[in-house]
């Protein structure tokens, strides 16, 4: 029995220690393969990290950028909203300006024939000068056409203002009675009176305004004043003082 109990017990040791050897190079190799796979997971975890780390500064960037971005939109829409605002106001001043022309060029016919009419109460140089203006010659016959008017008419009424408030020098020619014509000097005070005179200074007098223009009436005294003022004017001699028949206001 004890022999048998003996040789059993070899038998077993020698199995276990057969199935050690047998069991040893697997475990080294999954020993080896856990050694394997934590320095992989390590690595991954550490490349995570950096990649962690790379995400988190690209986003800091583009919420930076973003915000940017919605600076820069919020400039764009403001000039928008603008530029909106500045071109429905010229808009709206285009249309106003268009009335006011439509306005302006359907009471201008009306004016314009009450002004002709005042024309011929005018002095001879001013006359004179609305004649030379073929603006004015040329028929209206559209809203443009009456608008080119205008101007004229400024510049008109501008040396109207001008010579009413100064002493004005022209020369006319006087047709007498008898059909003699006349080279006459011409003095105006504006609109409130003048003399004339011929080159000579034999003849002269007063030149009277009225609604349907200008008379001229003959006065020996007026022709030597006449001629006296002329040249003071034209500074062929010195100034003096002269009485005259006309009182300027």
């Amino acid at each position: 029995m004890t022999r048998c109990h003996l040789l059993g017990g070899i038998i077993l040791c020698s199995a276990s220690l057969l199935w050690a050897q047998n069991e040893q190079p697997g475990a080294h190799a999954a020993l080896l393969e856990w050694v394997r796979t934590e320095k992989v997971i390590s690595q991954e975890a550490a490349d995570w990290q950096s990649e962690q780390a790379v995400l988190e500064d690209m986003v800091k960037v583009l919420e930076i950028e973003s915000a940017q971005l919605e600076k820069q939109m919020a400039a764009v829409e403001a000039t928008i909203a603008n530029s909106t605002a500045k071109t429905e106001a010229l808009a709206t001043r285009e249309a106003a300006i268009q009335t006011e022309i439509s306005e302006l060029a359907a009471a201008f016919p009306a004016w314009e024939t009450e002004a002709l009419a005042t024309v011929n109460s005018w002095p001879a140089p001013l006359r004179a000068e609305v004649d030379s203006l073929t603006t004015l010659e040329a028929p209206a016959d559209s809203k443009l056409d009456w608008l080119a008017r205008a101007p004229s008419w400024l510049q008109v009424l501008q040396q109207a203002d001008q010579l009413n408030r100064q002493v004005t020098l022209g020369v006319d020619t006087f047709t007498t009675a008898d059909g003699s014509e006349w080279q006459v000097r011409e003095i105006f005070f504006g609109f409130a009176g003048g003399f004339w005179t011929t080159a000579d200074g034999g003849q002269g007098g007063v030149l009277i305004p009225a609604p349907e223009g200008w008379t001229r009436e003959s006065n020996a005294a007026a022709a030597e004043l006449a001629a006296d003022m002329i040249a003071i004017a034209e500074s062929r001699r010195p100034s003096v003082y002269l009485e005259g028949p006309v009182k300027v206001d």
